[in-house]
C-alpha cells in the first residue's frame, strides 16, 4: 500500500469535521472545486448512458463528493457507494441524512481489499474515480480479477487516472476493454476540463471503459 493510501485510511473524521465539511480538504482540489468535480462524474456517466433506472456502484465513494449528485439523479435504491475508510462511510451516511436523501435509500459500505461480497445484486455501471492510481501493482491486478463479480452481463466499468494500465492486465479477468478516453474531446468535443474544476491537462485521463 502506498503512502497516500495509508494516510487516507488513517483519517478519522469527528462529528464536527462532518458538520464543518472539513472532509473536503482530503480530496484533490479541496473545497474550492468540490461541487464541480463531484458533478463532473455525473456528467460523464450520463454521457455514457446512465439513466435513473440504472444501478450504480461507486468504488472509493469517500464522503460523497460525486455520490451526492448520483444519489439525487438515480431512482431509489440504485446507488451503492463503498470505501475502505470507515470514517468516510460514517460521514457519507450523515451527509445523506443532512441532505434529505434518506428516502433514496442509498447503500453505503466499508470494504477492505476490494472485497465486494457484501453487495447484493449486479450493477449496470461501476466507477472507480481516482482509486487504482493510488494502488500498487498487486492491488490493481486483484481489483481487475474480482470487480467483474459486481457487474451485470454487458455492464460498464469506468476507471479514471489509468496511466498505469496495460491491456495485458486483463488476462484471466473476465473483462474486455471497450474504449479508452485519452482526452476531453473523446467524450464531447465541447468538453473543457476547467469548467469542471480540473486543470486543462487533467490527469483524469486516460479513462478506461471495460465490460464483462
Amino acid at each position: 500500500m502506498n503512502q497516500r493510501r495509508r494516510r487516507y485510511r488513517s483519517i478519522v473524521l469527528s462529528p464536527q469535521d462532518i458538520v464543518s465539511e472539513n472532509y473536503k480538504k482530503y480530496l484533490g482540489g479541496k473545497a474550492e472545486v468540490w461541487e464541480l468535480r463531484g458533478s463532473f462524474q455525473l456528467y460523464f456517466l450520463k454521457k455514457m448512458g446512465l439513466q435513473p433506472s440504472c444501478k450504480l456502484l461507486d468504488i472509493g465513494c469517500g464522503p460523497l463528493r460525486a455520490g451526492i449528485h448520483l444519489i439525487r439523479f438515480l431512482n431509489q435504491g440504485n446507488y451503492c457507494g463503498v470505501d475502505y475508510n470507515e470514517s468516510f462511510i460514517r460521514a457519507a451516511k450523515k451527509i445523506v441524512e443532512d441532505n434529505g436523501l434518506s428516502e433514496k435509500k442509498p447503500t453505503l459500505h466499508s470494504v477492505n481489499n476490494f472485497d465486494f461480497s457484501c453487495l447484493n445484486g449486479n450493477f449496470d455501471y461501476v466507477i472507480a474515480f481516482s482509486v487504482l492510481n493510488h494502488c500498487n501493482r498487486f492491488q490493481q491486478h486483484h481489483f481487475l480479477k474480482v470487480v467483474h463479480k459486481t457487474l451485470k452481463r454487458n455492464g460498464r466499468l469506468y476507471i479514471t487516472h489509468s496511466h498505469w494500465f496495460d491491456e495485458s492486465m486483463l488476462r484471466r479477468t473476465n473483462l474486455s476493454l471497450m474504449r479508452v478516453f485519452k482526452q476531453p474531446g473523446d467524450i464531447d468535443q465541447e468538453l473543457r476540463m476547467p469548467d469542471w474544476g480540473f486543470p486543462e491537462s487533467s490527469d483524469v485521463y486516460p479513462i478506461l471503459e471495460l465490460t464483462t
